[in-house]
Parts: C-alpha cells; sequence; structure tokens
C-alpha cells in the first residue's frame, strides 16, 4: 500500500511538474540561456529571457558588416570575429535535437556546399554561421511561444531572494522588448523590477576581460586591445608614415585566441576571409586583402598545438579532431574523471598526443628557443589548443616568438619582455604599432547582489579557473528555485544541453512543492549525493597545478549528467545516449529521445567523413605542410645499362614562401649538396616550387628559372597504401625526348613527415637512369 502511495505521488509530481506556470527568469540570451529556456518550456515552465545585448547569440553575436565600426568594440556579448572559425566541428557545437542538418533546410545546405566544398568550410562554422544556427534554433522553438517572453537589451542589475523561495530581479532601461516575436519594439521605463519564481544564470563563464597581471602599460601609445575586442587587422585603423611601410603587432597569451589571433594576422585575412595555409580558397577569399603585419608573439610556455583536423587511421584520411579525441572508451556509460590533474594519468595523455601529432612538427621551430614545451614535464597536466597554421607561420618567420611574460612598457614606450630563466632579464619590443592581450576572462555576478547567494555558492571573482561551487557545476542545494548553466569554463553545446535538462527538471520539480519526490532516489541519497558533489567541486578548485579546464572527461561529463537527469521525475531523455558501444564516436545527437534522430545523424557523420575527409584533394595540403622544415638528403643516380651509380649528399628546405601578387601561399623546395664527379666535388642546387591545383586537389610542382616559377613538372595525386603504410603518388613528365617517371612516398610522424622517398625511372635517346633520393628529418 505504501508503494502504491509513493508511485502515485511520483506521478502526481512529474504530471504537476508539466503543468505549473511558475516564471522562471533567464538571464542571458546567448547557446545556454536560448537551450535552457526551451526545456524550461518543455517542462511547462514559463521563461522570459533578460538579454544584455539587443540581439540574441552572446559570444557567437557577430559585428556589423564594417569592421572599423568596431575598433573597440565594448559589447559585452561579443567575443570572436566574423570569420573565426569553431574548433570543433559542427557535430559537437549544435544541440542534441537539433542537428545542422535540422536547423539548414536541404536547399541552403546545397547552396553552403556550392560556395564551401573545401572539408574546413563545411565542418567549422564561421561566427556568422553559429550565430545563424543559435537564431533559426530560437525561432524553431522559442519565438512564437505564448509561454517564452524576450526582454532584449535589458541589463539586470540585481537579484534578491524574497519569501517563498522566490526572486527579485531589477533591470537597467531597455530599448528593445519583444514578447513571442523579437522584431516587436516597444518602450520601457527607466528601470523594472519583477517577482519570479525561479532564477537560471545563463550570463557565461568569459564575462570581463581579464589584462596582463603586474604590466605597467602607462607609456605605451599605440593602440591595447583585448581578445574580445579583436576584429581584423582593418579594424585596429592603424596609420603608418608611408603607404609602404609596415605596421608591427603584438599578440600576448598563450591561449586559442592567441594563437588564433596571431595567425590570422600573420595569413594577411582581412575581416572577410578564413582561408588556411596551402589549402583552396573559397569564393569569399577572392578580395583584396591588407598588408599584413609584421606579428610578435609573446608565450611563456606553448600548449600542444592541434590542427582542426588530424589522423588516427591514415587510411581514413584527416578527419575533424573532436571525431578522434570523443570516443566511447567502453561499452556503457563512463564514469567521468574528475581531476584533470592526475599524475599517474597525465604522462598517458602527453603520450597520447605524442602519438596522435608527433613532436617534430613543433620541436623543430623551437629548439633554440627559451620556452617550455608541453611534453617537458609529462607530469604536469596537458594544456592544448587548435591552430591549423599557428607552427608552421612559426617556422616561415612570419610570427616572431618572444619567449617570456609581457612586464610592462618602458620610459620610451617600447614593450618589456621577462624572459623565462631569468625574470631579471628583458627583451624590449620598440615600436609596436597595437597590443592585443589574449590573457583571458573573468567571471561577472555583480548583479547577484545578496550576500547570501555569492556566499552559498563559494564565488571567487578573481578565480580564472573554477569561481564558482556547485553541483554538477547547475545547482546548490541551499538555493531553492535558482540554478546556473553555461557558467563553468570551456562549456559544450552537449553539456549545455543537458545542464538545461538538469536545472529545467529541478526547477519544475521544486516550484510544483515536491521537492523531495524522486522515482529513483530517496531524500537521504539525494542530499548524499549532493553532499559529495559538492566535495567534488572543491577538489577540482583546489587543484596544484590546476589543469587546463576544470571538466576535461567530455565523454564522462556526459554520462554524469545523463544519470543525474534520469534521477527526476521530469526525464525527456529516453533510453539515450544511443550507439553507447566501445570505439564510437559521441556526439550531441546520441543525447536526446529520438533513436532515429541519433542513427540518422550519426550515419550522416560517418558518412561525411568519408565522402569529404578521404579525397586526395583534402588530403594533400596536410602532405605538404608535412614536409615543412630542414632535411638531409642522399641521392643515388643508377645507370641501368651497366648499374654503375654515384651519390650526392646535402640539405633540403622545404620552406613556406608568399606569392605577394596572387595573394597565395607556396612551399619552396630548395636543394643544396655535393656530388663527386671525376674525382672533385661538384656542387648542386636546385629549386622548385610545391602548389596544391584547387581544381583537382593534386600537389603540382613547377620548375623554378631564375628565382620564378616557370612550366609545371609533376602532379601528384596520393593514395593511402597500407602495406607501405605511407601515402604513395606517381606522375610521368615528358621533357623534350626523356620521360620522367616520378614516384614519391612520405611517411607520417603524427603531423609531420617522418620519412620521404623520390624516385625517378628516367628514359631517353640518351637517358636510362633511376634516381632514388631519401630525406631524413636533420
Amino acid at each position: 500500500f505504501i508503494l502504491v502511495i509513493i508511485i502515485i505521488m511520483v506521478a502526481l509530481a512529474a504530471a504537476t511538474a508539466a503543468t505549473t506556470t511558475a516564471d522562471i527568469a533567464v538571464i542571458g540570451a546567448g547557446a545556454a540561456g536560448l537551450v535552457t529556456a526551451r526545456h524550461l518550456l518543455r517542462c511547462g515552465l514559463r521563461p522570459t529571457l533578460l538579454e544584455a545585448s539587443h540581439e540574441i547569440g552572446g559570444m557567437w553575436t557577430p559585428s556589423s558588416s564594417s569592421p572599423q565600426q568596431h575598433q573597440l568594440d565594448d559589447d559585452p556579448n561579443r567575443k570572436t570575429w566574423n570569420t573565426m572559425r569553431t574548433n570543433l566541428s559542427r557535430y559537437t557545437c549544435c544541440f542534441s535535437d537539433y542537428p545542422w542538418s535540422k536547423a539548414f533546410a536541404m536547399e541552403d545546405e546545397a547552396t553552403i556546399h556550392q560556395h564551401h566544398e573545401d572539408p574546413l568550410s563545411y565542418f567549422f562554422p564561421t561566427t556568422n554561421q553559429m550565430n545563424e544556427y543559435l537564431k533559426r534554433y530560437c525561432n524553431h522553438f522559442l519565438v512564437g511561444h505564448e509561454a517564452c517572453t524576450f526582454r532584449l537589451g535589458c541589463q539586470v542589475t540585481k537579484v534578491v531572494p524574497v519569501p517563498d523561495n522566490r526572486y527579485s530581479v531589477e533591470w537597467m532601461p531597455s530599448a528593445v522588448s519583444s514578447k513571442q516575436e523579437q522584431g516587436d519594439l516597444a518602450e520601457q521605463p527607466q528601470t523594472e523590477q519583477q517577482i519570479f519564481d525561479g532564477v537560471v544564470v545563463a550570463t557565461g563563464f568569459f564575462s570581463d576581460p581579464s589584462w596582463p597581471e603586474n604590466a605597467d602599460l602607462s607609456t605605451f601609445s599605440g593602440v591595447h586591445i583585448h581578445s574580445s575586442q579583436y576584429r581584423s587587422v582593418e579594424a585596429l585603423n592603424l596609420e603608418t608614415s608611408t603607404t609602404n611601410e609596415t605596421t608591427t603587432i603584438v599578440v600576448c597569451g598563450s591561449s586559442f585566441s592567441a594563437l588564433e589571433i596571431a595567425a590570422n594576422l600573420a595569413r594577411g585575412q582581412s575581416s572577410s576571409s578564413s582561408s588556411s595555409l596551402i589549402s583552396s580558397r573559397t569564393v569569399e577569399d577572392d578580395k583584396p586583402t591588407p598588408r599584413i603585419p609584421i606579428v610578435k608573439h609573446i608565450c611563456s610556455a606553448l600548449p600542444w598545438v592541434m590542427p582542426r583536423f588530424m589522423t588516427n587511421e591514415p587510411s581514413r584520411g584527416y578527419v575533424p579532431l573532436d571525431t578522434v579525441l570523443y570516443r566511447r572508451p567502453q561499452d556503457g556509460l563512463k564514469t567521468e574523471a574528475l581531476l584533470g590533474n592526475d599524475p599517474k594519468l597525465n604522462p598517458q595523455k602527453h603520450q597520447y598526443l605524442t602519438n596522435l601529432l608527433g613532436q617534430r612538427k613543433q620541436e623543430q621551430y623551437f629548439r633554440d628557443m627559451d620556452i617550455a614545451q608541453p611534453y617537458d614535464d609529462p607530469s604536469l597536466p596537458l594544456y592544448a589548443t587548435i591552430s591549423n597554421d599557428y607552427l608552421d607561420l612559426v617556422g616561415s618567420g612570419r610570427i616572431e616568438v618572444i619567449p617570456g611574460r609581457l612586464a610592462g612598457s618602458d620610459e620610451q614606450g617600447s614593450l618589456q619582455v621577462k624572459t623565462r630563466t631569468d625574470p631579471k632579464s628583458m627583451v624590449g619590443i620598440d615600436n609596436a604599432d597595437a597590443l592585443i592581450s589574449c590573457t583571458g576572462y573573468l567571471t561577472n555576478l555583480d548583479f547577484l547582489h545578496h550576500e547570501s547567494i555569492l556566499q552559498t555558492i563559494e564565488f571567487e571573482p578573481d578565480n580564472k579557473f573554477a569561481p564558482l561551487q556547485l553541483c554538477e557545476d547547475v545547482y546548490h542545494p541551499s538555493l531553492k528555485n535558482m540554478a546556473f548553466v553555461g557558467m563553468y569554463r570551456g562549456p559544450y553545446f552537449g553539456v549545455l544541453q543537458l545542464q538545461a535538462q538538469l536545472a529545467a527538471a529541478r526547477l519544475a520539480r521544486q516550484v510544483a512543492g515536491a521537492e523531495t519526490i524522486s522515482p529513483n532516489l530517496s531524500v537521504e541519497e539525494e542530499a548524499a549525493q549532493d553532499e559529495a558533489s559538492l566535495k567534488n567541486a572543491l577538489r577540482i578548485r583546489e587543484q596544484v597545478p590546476q589543469p587546463q579546464l576544470p571538466r576535461s572527461d567530455y565523454v564522462g561529463r556526459m554520462d554524469s549528467l545523463v544519470t543525474r537527469i534520469k534521477q527526476l521525475p521530469y526525464n525527456c531523455l529516453g533510453d539515450s545516449p544511443f550507439f553507447a558501444n566501445e570505439g564510437e564516436m559521441v556526439i550531441p545527437a546520441l543525447y536526446q529521445s529520438d533513436a532515429a534522430l541519433a542513427e540518422s545523424e550519426l550515419n550522416r557523420l560517418k558518412q561525411d567523413l568519408k565522402s569529404r575527409c578521404q579525397t586526395s584533394g583534402h588530403v594533400t595540403p596536410f602532405l605538404l605542410q608535412s614536409l615543412l622544415g630542414k632535411w638531409s638528403f642522399t641521392r643515388t643516380l643508377t645507370q641501368l645499362s651497366d648499374y654503375s651509380s654515384q651519390s650526392v649528399e646535402g640539405i633540403i628546405q622545404f620552406s613556406l614562401q608568399r606569392d605577394e601578387e596572387l595573394g597565395e601561399d607556396y612551399i619552396l623546395y630548395r636543394e643544396d649538396g655535393t656530388m663527386e664527379l671525376a674525382g672533385r666535388q661538384v656542387e648542386v642546387f636546385r629549386e622548385y616550387h610545391y602548389t596544391l591545383n584547387k581544381a583537382n586537389g593534386a600537389l603540382e610542382i613547377f620548375f623554378v628559372e631564375s628565382g620564378k616559377r616557370a612550366h609545371l613538372f609533376l602532379s601528384l595525386l596520393f593514395d593511402y597504401n597500407p602495406s607501405l603504410r605511407s601515402w604513395v603518388a606517381s606522375s610521368d613528365h615528358l621533357c623534350i625526348k626523356d620521360l620522367y617517371g616520378g614516384t614519391f612516398q612520405v611517411v607520417l610522424d603524427g603531423l609531420a613527415a617522418s620519412h620521404v622517398e623520390m624516385k625517378y625511372n628516367v628514359k631517353g635517346p640518351a637517358k636510362d637512369y633511376e634516381a632514388r633520393t631519401i630525406l631524413k628529418p636533420d
């Protein structure tokens, strides 16, 4: 009988949660706020989105079409430049029940594919595209819903607890407010206040710019901005004394934004271009680019630098890095690895990236610098960032790395950098026109005025790592009817959605007066679970040294949130996650109740990887970049008539160059060697230009005459040869009456080639020989 009563109470609680009319304030209308509002509606609650900006999108809010209008863009939302790409693929940067295939109709997909055939543009959306995705998500789930209210242009200034576990929310004057439709304008009083049944804070972890610590820059006369204000080189509005003078821009920091901004500047990209080195340029790239500035990068320690595409199975080509990194390690749900700094696991993580990326690519450009490499001490936590081109731009000299920390500026206004090994030693940077500080963010919760709230969550405003102490980064059991979504360092779309579901389910249960009712958990068990979760939050905060992210186990984090959500009366996850098999890719679409949608998206991803990532046109740019650097070579010339042979030895340098007339990059092959001929040493010298044919994806090798590109020598299309464990291509060239049959073989060690072999069979009226050249890293 008691069991029947409990079952009835659980059913009533779930029904009440689905029909309640409680009003919930959602502070912030970025990705976290929008997905929270969507799940509050599913729970029968009425969300009001309060957004400081005049449009939705949060950090994915693009600037206007004129970059000069945003030279010092102080909009609290904008944290990116319009052509900046996500560092994870579209299959990870989406909500589980609204994948990109659903957000964009097929006719829109066809248009996108027509202009962005290359995998980079397809898989990794720009800021503009992410904003469009969020707008479509908002229109699909929120706009027009009678229970959802938008108040745009509203700066929330105060949230104060009032009786009955409710909250008074105040906001500053707003220019835009709408209900049901964002386009409806309405006048607002100077200050507004409303009592809400609950509050969800979704203002974002990355709130206020953090500037270089202990760096007095009062004498620096150049432009100084934070990375959040960067839009393009044109937007800096730097003036030079002559039209031919090149500006100098200094980038400070070792974060994702630091490396990407440095690379963006060194590529000479304008606000309308976003191409990569040695790769097909898109239609939007065919616009004039500004003069490339001198780029200097202040950095005390390098993270692992990962490209957006990588391979752990060469036969499958180069695929988005999240499809390699985020795979299920076992059948079924994974227990989250809580601490990112585990002395026992740290060496394994470094070894994994060493196997995946290799060390040569990163170490060859920095071996003579006094700078810490990520693999110097594998017992330390792993730090990594994502950039396709940063390392090669450093190697080409287009980014000058200055090891150390920014100390300030001297009396003459020159920037001063403390060296790593001798803090008293300074390196000066003269005549810098601009300084871009990529030094992180602080979380701003000024609107939570009431000390009881801030004390309860143990808020530390100067803590860049874990400023809040919450259960699952979502709630505190002592704060009734309040939740936090996306308020942790490094929020993923899939995690945001699960946090929103957990927050909505708890709020629906609490406002329905069913706080102690759970279908799978007793009151005592839930209290013990919350206590353990808070202890874990403290353990994460107190790690020394701190890892890069407080929650670095993406798959474990997703699975842990699923477990918590399924304990609550309101559960919209069904039997997910689907396809929880060892080795399977993990994407948000697997974490929702529609099994058909999950299967469709997983199959779509696998088909995209096969059709877009295994083509020669996609692989060739990576093979080209893998050659960059210095090599020693040995060439054996064998006369096939009598098998007599001669040898040539020397150095080959593959270096990144730029054709200023075409505005394109190419690789210069320069060979310097010696050959013994008739008892004396003869110097050998030759040059070629290596480029990518944008039409067919072939590696094309051109002769160089008088320092300029001449006619085509070979055109190579590479395929992976499993038996040789290498990429192989063959091509013929008829030179007057002599036929050159060329075969190239490239063996990769992570991102860099570890062995290259070039073989030519030459036949003609007076020639019949084989030239075999073997390259080894110098």
